[in-house]
């Protein structure tokens, strides 16, 4: 009776140190969730402010901005902020038409998002790539972008995005001549503008 007694004490005893051990690993675990969702909003309410500052022209405000966005998000790791602000700083380089430091800054987010596994990450970076190569007159490069953009946007399931980048094939084709291509595009971007346009309606 002794033996069974010291046997089931030490079975009960093991049972709660694993039970403790589970519990704090999961509390551990739920504390880091948190904490990176508390972060990740942060970043986000930041990148917002940036955007802002650029779409009122505040250049030099805007630029601080990202730079601070960045070095916050290199002090914690995270990718996809590091990213975020090269691409918010590409599209104020591009704003200010320096192209050169534009697509360099542009091409470093498009990589790091590759890096994260940001599919939405990556599909902006190439929207805004093949814009600017079809500003620059390089139709070959904007389409691949548009044509790269377009296929994670459908794989994400996002309609916006995947109109917005059926729009920019349509303009494409149209600056090569190619008028059949370029309205077989816009009607498909057009019908799925007018289902979102519709959904907003209900």
């Amino acid at each position: 009776i002794t033996f069974n007694w010291v046997r089931v004490c030490a079975q009960e005893e093991l049972a709660a140190r694993l039970d403790a051990a589970t519990s704090a690993r999961e509390s551990a675990e739920i504390l880091e969730k948190e904490k990176a969702f508390v972060t990740n909003t942060l970043v986000s309410a930041l990148t917002v402010r940036c955007e802002r500052r650029l779409l009122l022209g505040n250049f030099d405000t805007a630029l601080r901005c990202f730079q601070t966005q960045q070095a916050i998000s290199e002090k914690i790791g995270y990718q996809e902020g590091i990213a975020g602000a090269w691409l918010g700083m590409g599209v104020l380089k591009e704003r200010q038409e320096d192209i050169e430091q534009a697509l360099l800054l542009r091409r470093r987010a498009l990589a790091l998002y590759e890096t994260a596994g940001s599919k939405h990450g990556e599909a902006l970076s190439l929207a805004g790539l093949s814009h600017m190569y079809q500003e620059l007159g390089d139709y070959q490069k904007a389409f691949e972008y548009a044509n790269k953009a377009l296929r994670l946007y459908e794989e994400l399931g996002h309609p916006r995005g995947k109109a917005d980048a059926l729009t920019e094939l349509a303009y494409i084709y149209d600056l090569q001549n190619n008028f059949q291509q370029a309205l077989a595009c816009f009607e498909r971007a057009s019908l799925i503008y007018q289902e979102l346009e519709d959904i907003l309606k209900i």
